[in-house]
């Protein structure tokens, strides 16, 4: 499982096909048989806890730019977000409500980045952007795209 890992996390750095991140995610480490007995349930992390919602707010203003939009509701929040945190590989996974929507993440904690989807409601894509905890010259520039692979700019 260990280079399975390590191949996801070059995917979510220096890749910028998110959506062949999510899934491989799914594909290569989700579905191998006790995975999800290696996690660990957590209340909260008070850097996702943070670093998430910004981005989903910074996603959605996307969205509602795009020609996709079906309504232009700007009114978005997190209703509910889950923490599953594998020591091992410090890695964090989990899902997440937003007003008429849903998605998930995937985050590295030892470089701070981590690719998160979502669906919005009134729009039919996934959309999916890369996050970073990290700040200055550190930190790996976000960049989104919508399920369709084009750039949103």
């Amino acid at each position: 499982m260990k280079k399975q890992f390590k191949k996801l996390k070059k995917l979510i750095i220096s890749g910028d096909d998110f959506e062949n991140a999510i899934s491989y995610f799914f594909s290569e480490i989700h579905s191998t048989s006790g995975f999800m007995q290696q996690g660990k349930i957590l209340n909260e992390s008070p850097v996702l806890s943070a670093v998430i919602p910004k981005t989903l707010e910074s996603l959605y203003k996307q969205v509602l730019k795009s020609s996709e939009a079906k309504y232009r509701d700007t009114s978005m929040y997190m209703t509910y977000i889950s923490f599953t945190y594998i020591k091992e590989f410090g890695f964090y996974h989990g899902g997440f409500q937003i007003t008429g929507g849903f998605g998930m993440y995937i985050y590295f904690e030892d470089v701070g980045v981590g690719v998160l989807t979502a669906n919005f409601a009134g729009n039919s894509n996934s959309w999916f952007s890369r996050f970073t905890t990290l700040q200055g010259k550190n930190a790996i520039t976000p960049f989104t795209r919508s399920g369709n692979s084009r750039d949103i700019n």
